[in-house]
């Protein structure tokens, strides 16, 4: 049989396209490519916390967001500068994390964005199941936090995985 696919939703706002983020980009010469790019990356980013990171196939994190979305380098460094602009994106330390003007909703607290940063550092940002390096990474914990709350956030409790590594592994647990 196939392979699952994992799907993850991507919430637009009745008024997504009258917003002035989205208006604005797209009065300009290239304007729908940039804001499709936007929207590319919104789903790119959408199962790893808002964030894309870069793990090195590229020069760049540019070239590799551009490798993933199969769009010019040239287009996604106009598409980010615009976002930058914007307030729609900001740069950390290895990737690019995406505001979304969709969902204003808390995606989660700093806390838990360092930490899972800190589980993949730890990790190189590879699976420790199948060694494979990619964009979509999770950070999984090892034992529920649900009853022991001071283990959340616990470098140790934390283990990095590639997307089909996590679901096999909850697929086990469950």
């Amino acid at each position: 049989m196939g392979e699952d696919k994992k799907y993850y939703w991507l919430k637009l706002k009745e008024d997504f396209f009258r917003q002035a983020e989205i208006k604005k980009p797209r009065k300009i010469a290239g304007g729908d490519t940039y804001t499709i790019i936007y929207l590319k990356m919104q789903l790119l980013s959408n199962s790893s916390d808002n964030q894309i990171y870069y793990i090195g196939i590229e020069n760049t994190l540019i070239e590799e967001i551009a490798l993933e979305l199969d769009e010019s380098i040239e287009d996604v460094n106009y598409c980010i500068a615009i976002l930058l602009k914007l307030k729609l994106a900001y740069f950390t330390d290895n990737s690019l994390a995406i505001n979304k003007v969709t969902n204003k909703r808390n995606r989660g607290t700093e806390q838990y964005r360092q930490w899972r940063k800190s589980v993949f550092e730890r990790d190189n940002y590879t699976c420790i199941y199948c060694h494979q390096r990619g964009i979509q990474l999770n950070a999984h914990h090892v034992r529920s936090w649900a009853n022991n709350p001071g283990q959340r956030f616990n470098i140790h409790n934390g283990i990095t995985l590639c997307e089909k590594c996590h679901k096999e592994l909850h697929k086990r647990v469950n």
